[in-house]
């Protein structure tokens, strides 16, 4: 099967068929790549809904008077590394506009090195 065009909404976590909105990046996929990356986002949602209810459970604490939590940002790493790959395929699948749209991002040099 060929490859046709999506448009991908991380923030909702969403691969449309068309696009509705300025801020979704093309790709260029296969049913098979769209699957996966379905359950990509899946997965992350999970993940991010997870951390919601862990923290929920926490006592409210001003955010500004905390010390940085190197705990907190041992939590948040399989979170950011779910979306750091998400990117990634995002990055590989992408039309010329949506690569250039994630390297202005500097989202994967910085945390993941590949090439």
């Amino acid at each position: 099967m060929g490859k046709r065009s999506y448009w991908v909404s991380v923030s909702n976590y969403e691969i449309i068929t068309a696009p509705q909105d300025s801020s979704e990046l093309e790709i260029e996929a296969t049913k098979e790549e769209v699957t996966r990356l379905q359950q990509m986002f899946d997965q992350i949602d999970h993940e991010d809904k997870q951390v919601t209810v862990t923290r929920s459970k926490t006592p409210y604490e001003r955010f500004d008077t905390l010390p940085h939590d190197e705990d907190q940002d041992k939590r948040n790493e399989p979170l950011d590394q779910s979306l750091v790959d998400i990117y990634r395929m995002i990055y590989d699948l992408g039309t010329e506009r949506t690569r250039k749209h994630i390297e202005d991002m500097e989202l994967l040099e910085k945390v993941d090195p590949r090439d």
